[in-house]
């Protein structure tokens, strides 16, 4: 679809910095919670080099963006920022009471958001792997 419409893929992976909240601040020095920070980003840039690296390869323009805050109000902002975008996401496919403890990043990310968009679900040796 990206190739047809002539548009480029933006890989985005969302740095999450809720789970580190739980931590109590006083018990660590500044330093090191900005040093969590900064490999949880460059974790995330990693990953999404080793991905468009072969998206590259195979002829896409690739666009790579990671930013810190919630996963659903991120790619929410991302897409009202950029008018026209088609949001693709893959999901887990948590239901019932998983669903609710977890939350559903795809659920709030079609409720709020302003753009078109699809959600797939990977094939299962995909989810198998992981």
């Amino acid at each position: 679809l990206a190739q047809q419409c002539g548009v480029p893929l933006v890989l985005f992976r969302v740095v999450e910095v809720l789970p580190l909240t739980f931590v109590d601040p006083m018990s660590m020095a500044g330093g090191n919670y900005q040093a969590i920070l900064d490999g949880l980003e460059q974790a995330a840039r990693d990953y999404l080099h080793h991905v468009a690296m072969t998206l590259r390869r195979n002829g896409f323009p690739v666009e790579i963006v990671t930013p810190m805050g919630g996963p659903a109000g991120e790619i929410v902002r991302y897409a009202h920022d950029h008018p026209g975008s088609l949001v693709v996401m893959a999901t887990h496919g948590r239901s019932g009471v998983t669903e609710v403890v977890l939350g559903s990043v795809a659920r709030e990310v079609v409720q709020q958001g302003n753009t078109p968009t699809l959600v797939v679900r990977p094939p299962a040796a995909v989810l198998e792997s992981k």
